[in-house]
């Protein structure tokens, strides 16, 4: 008889696989890893939607602009001449409230001082004069409203009326927000069109396509009445151009701040402190240029 020792141990390969955790370092890192990634999809997020929210608040600019820039555009080149003397058929000129100068981008530094005119110019359509004006209204720190009006009138009420009322009341009519008739002889409409204008420039030329600088080639003389500015040099107001004189081209740069900067430069209610924050956003105004043919201009003006 054979006796065999038993095994009182379990084979390695019967035995139950020990199941094992994570440590802490592991759990550590893949914590730390996952919370690099949250964060960069975080990071990636917000500026998306920065991005988003700039790129349309662009577009509401750039759309604004060029609609408003367009406009007068249009309405500029049927300026019309009354040939009535001393009536004015344009007019251009620049308030004495300070605009605002800001500051160019790169080394040394530039300034650009920014022009903002008050515009008036006559048409007619049949029998019925329009005097069209475009004034900057809330104005504070160099930055306000473009406002659009207009009076109307037929024949005979003499445009010349229409200019006084545009110079010495439609301006404090736009202050207080009114838009009825004027002396029960003009229709006054009053129209709010963009906000953050900051620059607003008028020049006038000639038929042989020079800036109107002086009375040099325009007949008779006395049917201009223009002086350089004192307020930003090199700068030419356009008082008043009478009889059959009208410019042959007239040239608009318009100027418009974004609108997160305009918000945030009303909320500063120090005004010093105000322009001196909107001097440094050059970068954020969008600017429109367009120069405009005038229709109607009388070739005898300019001799």
């Amino acid at each position: 008889m054979k006796f065999f020792a038993s095994n009182q141990t379990t084979p390695v390969a019967a035995r139950p696989e020990r199941r094992r955790g994570f440590s802490v370092v592991e759990v550590v890192v893949v914590v730390g890893l996952m919370s690099f990634i949250v964060l960069g999809l975080v990071m990636m997020f917000s500026q998306t939607q920065r991005a988003y929210k700039l790129g349309t608040s662009q577009v509401d600019v750039l759309e604004g602009g060029r609609a408003t820039i367009d406009m007068i555009g249009r309405e500029l080149a049927v300026i019309t001449p009354s040939r009535i003397s001393g009536t004015e058929n344009f007019y251009a000129d620049l308030p004495f409230a300070g605009p605002i100068t800001q500051i160019l981008p790169g080394l040394p530094a530039v300034t650009r001082t920014n022009a903002i005119y008050d515009l008036y110019f006559l048409s007619k359509e049949n029998q019925t004069w329009s005097g069209i004006g475009y004034h900057i209204g809330n104005r504070q720190a160099g930055v306000g409203t473009l406002y659009r009006y207009q009076m109307s009138a037929r024949a005979p009420i003499s445009p010349q009326l229409m200019f006084q009322n545009f110079f010495y009341y439609a301006d404090n009519r736009i202050t207080t927000n009114r838009n009825e008739p004027l002396d029960n002889q003009l229709d006054l409409n009053i129209s709010r069109l963009i906000d953050g204008v900051v620059h607003f420039r008028v020049r006038a030329y000639d038929t042989t396509g020079s800036w109107i600088t002086n009375t040099v080639g325009i007949t008779p003389t006395n049917s201009i009445w223009l002086d350089y500015s004192t307020l930003i040099p090199g700068e030419m107001r356009y008082r008043a151009m009478y009889s059959n004189l009208v410019p042959a081209t007239v040239e608009l740069e318009l100027g418009v701040l974004e609108d997160a900067v305009l918000a945030k430069a009303r909320a500063i209610p120090d005004l010093t402190a105000r322009t001196n924050y909107l001097a440094q956003q050059v970068s954020r105004v969008h600017l429109f240029r367009l120069r405009v043919p005038v229709r109607n201009v009388d070739p005898t003006a300019f001799q």
